[in-house]
């Protein structure tokens, strides 16, 4: 009974084992059918095998069970029987040995039976055994499959977040390369209208600029026409004040007459002139310049001009004045190139107050303490001096150096002379002398002009007065009344100090009329160089 409990026991067991693996196998048939896991399918199969043949085992022992049933009901029979033989029956005993020895022969049999079915009961429990072991495998392997499975699925949903991030910045890569692809093409067309606007203004520009060369010829056209009318007209009286005039100062007294500051010391070579001579106003003006120089460039050489007179075959200079470096001019802490053409305008502006000055030499400031003339220096000096006297010709250029004073209020300079004869550099110390710096009025201050101007007028207008106005005791304005001999129109100019550098003012009568201010394109271009005749000139091409 045990053995067939037992049995029923083993049945059920694996009967729920086979009930267990049939729901897990329900349960994870999707995952492996997609998975594909093809060991873990060999082991369900062999498992099921064995369960198989475990149910076969179990219903042999089911027929050996209803066998030892209908013996056991016949040895029931057989029990009955022998009561009833004992109850007094021998006969029955022969029958009872046979059945006895039948039933010994059963019994055998059953034990026989029943050792088979031991054995069997003992494989069916190895197969249990196996059937567990392999259950606690496969159910190892699901837990490796499930801890894989969720292992995948993790890396199944990072690769889809970082496929979400890929396709997110995939679209913004799109959109920036779109949004390039449009700001290229809006850029090119910019461009393309850029380049036809450049053209259209390159065009204006050389429209412009030959507009404004054909202008500027036609106005130079007429400002040397009129200039070589009144070069014409003024000739005479040049030649004869060039015949008469003497040697004097722009105040109008020979320089002579003025204090003398400090004494000549000339240079010590064999064509020195006899007299080299500066006014303490060029001295001033020459070290007011040079500090606000330093101000804007304190590392750098700064330099100026100097202009003035030569008396006789170069035995006397008189500087007199400054020549500014000009706005082209460059700078460096070694050397100062000047703006040439500046400076031959401003050159000629003097020559035409007064022929006689001339350029005289150089003036510059040194950075540093160095009191002679570099290397640098020299060279330039040279080559100027050459360049402008004759070989083995009288002249030389006067060369200063400017230093700071050691207490830094103001400037020590070295004077130096170089002969065109000798080409070397010769200290010297220059007379200074004292010339006053009031302003005077045109007509005293530069008679020779007037007498110039005043005969050209006479050919082209009738002169009515001239008078000089003081104001303030250092200004002065000059009231010059023309009368034209045609319609009774007349002409005032009324000229301040400044006269030729700044433009006269000029009012118009007509017939005893109103008086209005001329409107003349002249003042508006004034230049140095223009007269008063030029403006009479121009207003007899507009009456006419």
């Amino acid at each position: 009974m045990l053995l067939v409990a037992s049995c029923v026991i083993g049945f059920l067991a694996l009967a729920e084992v086979n009930e267990y693996t049939e729901a897990k196998n329900a349960e994870n048939t999707d995952a492996i059918e997609k998975i594909e896991f093809h060991n873990f399918h060999e082991t369900l199969l062999t498992i099921t095998q064995a369960i198989k043949e475990l149910k076969k085992y179990t219903e042999e022992n089911q027929e050996q069970q209803k066998r030892l049933i209908v013996l056991q009901k016949e040895l029931d029979t057989l029990s009955n029987d022998i009561k009833k033989i004992e109850s007094g029956q021998a006969s029955v005993k022969d029958a009872l040995s046979s059945v006895s020895s039948r039933f010994q022969q059963e019994l055998e049999g059953l034990k026989n039976s029943s050792e088979e079915l031991s054995a069997d009961v003992s494989q069916v429990k190895e197969n249990q055994t196996n059937v567990q072991n392999e259950f606690s495998d496969l159910s190892s392997d699901l837990e490796k499959l499930q801890s894989t499975f969720k292992a995948k699925v993790i890396s199944l949903e990072s690769e889809l977040a970082f496929a979400r991030k890929l396709i997110v910045y995939l679209l913004i890569l799109f959109f920036v390369i779109l949004l390039t692809v449009f700001v290229t093409l809006i850029l090119h067309q910019f461009r393309k209208n850029s380049q036809n606007l450049a053209k259209i203004v390159e065009g204006l520009q050389q429209a412009t600029g030959k507009l404004k060369d054909e202008l500027v010829e036609k106005s130079r056209q007429n400002i040397d026409r009129l200039e070589d009318e009144l070069l014409e007209r003024l000739q005479p009286a040049m030649d004869k004040l060039s015949a008469a005039q003497t040697f004097s100062d722009e105040d109008g007294q020979p320089p002579s007459q003025h204090s003398v500051i400090s004494e000549y010391q000339p240079p010590s070579c064999a064509s020195a002139p006899m007299m080299i001579t500066i006014t303490t106003k060029v001295l001033d003006q020459l070290q007011e310049k040079t500090s606000i120089a330093e101000q804007k460039r304190p590392g750098d050489e700064v330099g100026f001009g100097l202009v003035g007179y030569v008396v006789g075959n170069w035995e006397q200079l008189y500087i007199s004045g400054l020549l500014n470096p000009g706005k082209k001019a460059r700078y460096s802490p070694g050397s100062v190139h000047e703006d040439l053409k500046a400076q031959a305008n401003e050159l000629k502006r003097y020559q035409f107050l007064n022929p006689q000055v001339g350029y005289l030499g150089f003036a510059h400031r040194h950075p540093g303490a160095m009191e002679k003339p570099s290397e640098g220096d020299r060279k330039t000096d040279i080559t100027n001096v050459v360049d402008a006297f004759k070989e083995n010709g009288k002249g030389g250029f006067v060369y200063a150096i400017l230093i700071k004073e050691e207490n830094g209020n103001g400037w020590d300079i070295f004077w130096y002379y170089m002969p065109r004869e000798e080409i070397e550099y010769f200290p010297f110390t220059p007379r200074v002398v004292e010339a006053p710096a009031l302003p005077k009025a045109w007509n005293s201050k530069l008679e020779y002009r007037v007498q110039a101007e005043m005969s050209c007028l006479r050919e082209c207008a009738e002169i009515l007065s001239l008078e000089t106005l003081e104001r303030e005791e250092t200004s002065y304005l000059s009231i010059l009344l023309v009368a034209k001999r045609w319609n009774g129109t007349s002409l005032l100019f009324v000229i301040h100090e400044d006269y030729p550098f700044l433009p006269p003012a000029v009012y118009l009568q007509r017939q005893q009329g109103k008086v209005e201010k001329y409107q003349s394109q002249l003042i508006e271009k004034w230049q140095p160089t223009y007269s008063l005749a030029n403006i009479v000139f121009e207003f007899d091409d507009k009456i006419a």
